[in-house]
């Protein structure tokens, strides 16, 4: 009940950082440790934008294809190594992937509701135990947030502010 309570308190910037606990583990997982645009293997793996996630919108901020395996040499300390990055994109998800993720980037922005990031962290958890692995951290909040999303309409999308 308190923990409903606080979750009900939240606000959409917290609920953005929550799911991104969730997408980053599934792409890191899914990745399996390979720096997509070096080739490296990593301990120190993240998931990393190709459209840079300061200027991407939502749409690319959580988009599968625009954010895949990247070590902290290559995110980091080299900047995300756009041009290589861009390449590596359509190498690995077909020829013209980044000009499809540039044209989402040029569409207006979306907006998420609440009910859609705890549909959406529901989704990335289901994700995950199908890669293999429990979501490490599953705490009493995690649980409470995918247990509040199973009465959603899964097929639901974010609302598009200009429409």
């Amino acid at each position: 009940m308190k923990t409903e309570l606080k979750l009900e308190k939240w606000t959409l910037g917290k609920w953005k950082r929550e799911f991104w606990k969730y997408f980053s583990k599934y792409i890191r997982l899914r990745d399996k440790g390979v720096c997509i645009t070096c080739g490296a293997r990593s301990e120190a793996y993240q998931a990393g934008h190709c459209i840079p996630a300061g200027c991407c919108g939502l749409a690319l901020y959580f988009n599968e294809k625009n954010v895949n395996g990247q070590c902290y040499r290559c995110n980091i300390n080299f900047g995300g190594m756009g041009a290589v990055y861009r390449g590596k994109v359509d190498e690995k998800w077909g020829k013209g992937t980044y000009k499809e993720l540039e044209k989402i980037w040029r569409q207006p922005t979306i907006q998420y509701t609440k009910q859609d990031y705890q549909r959406l962290i529901a989704d990335y958890q289901l994700k995950i135990s199908l890669l293999g692995d429990e979501v490490s951290d599953n705490t009493k909040t995690g649980t409470k947030v995918a247990e509040s999303a199973t009465g959603l309409n899964r097929n639901a999308r974010p609302k598009n502010p200009s429409s």
